[in-house]
């Protein structure tokens, strides 16, 4: 295949490379964290180690910056989380001198990304978002259980460096939970006063009820003119842990009504560049209640690539000046699976709720996949990170393994 002249750099995970492998575009990794498996992946043509995003940002954007003088014709950027989203946007008058990326304003970053913000551009756009109060609205958790319906969900304004809080660590023993649900008096103070620990101002949502698999995502990349160059649906299968965890079990759908509605209220927006929206069905009212938009690249894109929709590739493509149609048609056989994740949400989870026996999980895991980590033709992110794993077990705990 003609190799692209375009380079893409990547600030993301192994999901993100495997977007680009195949293609013909050479791909450089700029990553924080020497222990990242996408460090060992073969299909970059360079790594480059820079500071973290977040304790070190002055020195990751000088990093960035040297890193794209280096390198001919202004390379794609691409970028996969929050924090490095956050850190491009407000940089971005430099980083566009040498980088190509598309991206709204500044100032609907930071709204989508601050969940107290996000509840302002709802009503700015009348976006149809679960009732949504501020915790800074109240002078304390008892005046703010008067003003709520049981169960809320509790969320911080931003995730970023939330799974290190002693919410998660303490109360929800290190499940990675985006939320926590009250369900009475006594668990709304409580989980009122721990968020606040973390972050003074967070939110109250009304809580939909449902499981995870009632969470549906629209995912596409619009132009410069909000028009989409490439859309798909999809939806969770599995979380960990089973209330507002993480994806560990994912699949494309066809929804026609997802898609019709992620377009018309991105348009609404003037959105462009690449999205990922949550929706969730309110079977009460018969409605799609939207949660969250991800103004950015998503792990969904390597389920998507392998399905017949590579927004990556299609990203890349426009930044270089191609005239692309717009791509719609995608397969739904194909499944995303973090394998360990997943088996820690059937034991911790599914099982001891009755949601899902052996049978039923072993059975959920037959057909075609792709992994979060795990692929044959590029084994070794997956061998570094298992043995990284394998060394950090306790010695006591090894040497039983070892018996």
């Amino acid at each position: 295949m003609k190799k692209d002249p375009l380079m893409a750099v990547l600030c993301g995970s192994v999901s993100m490379i495997r977007c680009f492998r195949n293609t013909g575009i050479d791909c450089l990794l700029a990553l924080s964290d020497v222990n990242d498996p996408a460090r060992f992946s073969r299909h970059c043509a360079g790594k480059r180690i820079i500071a973290d995003w977040v304790s070190d940002t002055e020195r990751a954007i000088n990093d960035m910056i040297a890193i794209g003088m280096e390198l001919p014709d202004r390379p794609a950027l691409y970028y996969g989380d929050d924090k490095k989203l956050l850190t491009i946007s407000r940089n971005r008058d430099v980083l566009s001198q040498y980088y190509r990326f598309l991206m709204p304003d500044a100032s609907f970053i930071e709204d989508t990304i601050d969940k107290a913000r996000f509840s302002d551009l709802s009503a700015r756009y009348d976006l149809p978002t679960p009732k949504t109060l501020l915790s800074s609205s109240f002078a304390s958790a008892s005046e703010a259980f008067e003003a709520v319906e049981l169960p809320c969900l509790l969320k911080p304004n931003s995730h970023i460096g939330w799974f290190k809080s002693r919410a998660v660590i303490e109360y929800a023993k290190g499940q990675p939970q985006k939320g926590l649900v009250a369900h009475n008096r006594d668990e709304f103070v409580f989980l009122f006063d721990l968020i606040r620990e973390f972050g003074s101002e967070f939110v109250i949502q009304e809580y939909i009820e449902g499981g995870e698999e009632e969470i549906y995502s629209y995912h596409a990349y619009f132009d410069e003119d909000s028009m989409p160059l490439a859309c798909f649906t999809g939806k969770k299968i599995r979380t960990y842990p089973m209330s507002c965890g993480e994806s560990s079990f994912l699949e494309l759908v066809k929804e026609p009504e997802i898609i019709r509605l992620g377009t018309e209220l991105l348009q609404k927006m003037n959105f462009v560049g690449p999205v990922k929206l949550d929706f969730k069905r309110d079977s009460r009212r018969n409605r799609y209640v939207l949660l969250e938009i991800n103004a950015r690249f998503t792990l969904w894109n390597y389920l998507g690539a392998a399905s017949g929709i590579n927004i990556p590739h299609i990203a890349h493509r426009y930044l270089q000046g191609d005239r692309i149609a717009l791509q719609t048609d995608y397969r739904t056989d194909t499944r995303w699976l973090a394998f360990g994740m997943d088996l820690r949400a059937f034991i911790r989870g599914y099982r001891p709720s009755g949601a899902l026996n052996l049978f039923g999980w072993l059975n959920s895991l037959r057909g075609k996949k792709v992994y979060s980590v795990f692929a044959w033709d590029d084994p070794m992110p997956f061998l570094s990170s298992e043995t990284r794993k394998f060394a950090a077990l306790p010695r006591k705990a090894l040497s039983k393994l070892m018996r």
